[in-house]
């Protein structure tokens, strides 16, 4: 289930809260759903910890990205 929230919230930051959400329930899973009954609060925590490192390791691949995005795309409009 974590690889799941971890891909479901790849780049979740630039979505708002309706697009997170639209888009978390396309790809859950019959057994993400189960094992969400199951969570408790402290397993929650822990979930959302691991996300917001994972997030704060990505950030500088992320604008390392975008700034060739832009870089490519200022090119292509000359």
């Amino acid at each position: 289930m974590l690889d799941n929230l971890l891909k479901l919230t790849n780049g979740a930051p630039l979505l708002d809260l309706e697009q997170r959400l639209w888009y978390a329930c396309q790809r859950l899973t019959a057994l993400d759903l189960l094992v969400l009954e199951r969570v408790q609060d402290e397993d929650l925590a822990i979930i959302n910890a691991c996300l917001e490192v994972e997030h704060e390791l990505r950030e500088p691949q992320f604008a390392a990205l975008d700034g060739c995005s832009r870089s490519l795309s200022g090119r292509m409009a000359i």
